[in-house]
């Protein structure tokens, strides 16, 4: 008479959580764009990716929309040569209309330190508290949509304001501002960085609406 075999229990199907799928996401993007850059170090080079000149940059008007350019400033040096830019403007802008203040600052340069230095970095080094708020920007333009980034921060001054800031870059023909920047973008050798900085109005934050205004204006005399 054969003896019977045990009966094995099979084990319960595994359930995943949030931060499972999370994980599994974040090693597909990794990997993905490891792909990436190891075909663009096998094939002897990066990938072009985008650049302006000064000249181009300098061709930027000082009317944009309702705001007019109150006065360029140069970047510190040591900034400069942390960032290795090849080109930048740094403006400051004012609506007269409403008193809105625009602080824009485009650089051209390599890819590594451009995509290194993200505001919630610098500017947690500076006055302000960086929260968890971030908030994705689409700005359609013509047949493209350009993403950004909205950063809101709030200033340990009592008497600053805080401030709104978007950004983005530019390894092509649309702006873009993925998740794991220095890890996507480190394929291509130089980019350009969009960064507008617009202090908060008597405790005013600026809708989504009125920041796709102003950078859908913006766009459409940035270099092409």
């Amino acid at each position: 008479m054969p003896l019977e075999q045990p009966v094995r229990e099979q084990p319960a199907p595994r359930s995943f959580s949030r931060r499972d799928i999370l994980l599994v996401g974040a090693a597909f993007l990794i990997t993905v764009s490891s792909g990436i850059l190891y075909s663009a170090i096998i094939s002897g080079r990066l990938l072009p990716g985008r650049t302006a000149t000064q000249e181009e940059l300098d061709k930027i008007p000082a009317q944009i929309g309702a705001f007019e350019l109150e006065r360029a400033e140069e970047l510190n040096e040591v900034v400069t040569r942390l960032l290795q830019v090849d080109a930048y403007i740094n403006r400051i802008y004012v609506d007269h209309g409403s008193g809105q203040v625009m602080h824009l600052l485009l650089l051209a340069g390599p890819s590594v330190p451009l995509t290194a230095h993200t505001p919630d970095v610098c500017y947690a080094t500076q006055t302000y508290d960086v929260g968890r708020n971030e908030e994705t920007l689409e700005v359609p333009v013509g047949e493209q949509v350009h993403q950004f980034r909205v950063l809101r921060l709030r200033s340990r001054v009592p008497t600053e304001p805080g401030l709104q800031v978007i950004y983005g870059w530019n390894a092509g023909k649309t702006w873009i501002c993925p998740a794991l920047a220095k890890v996507r973008l480190t394929g291509y050798e130089r980019l350009l960085k969009l960064q507008v900085a617009l202090p908060i109005q008597r405790s005013r934050e600026i809708s989504l609406d009125e920041c796709r205004k102003i950078m859908s204006q913006l766009l459409e005399v940035l270099p092409k």
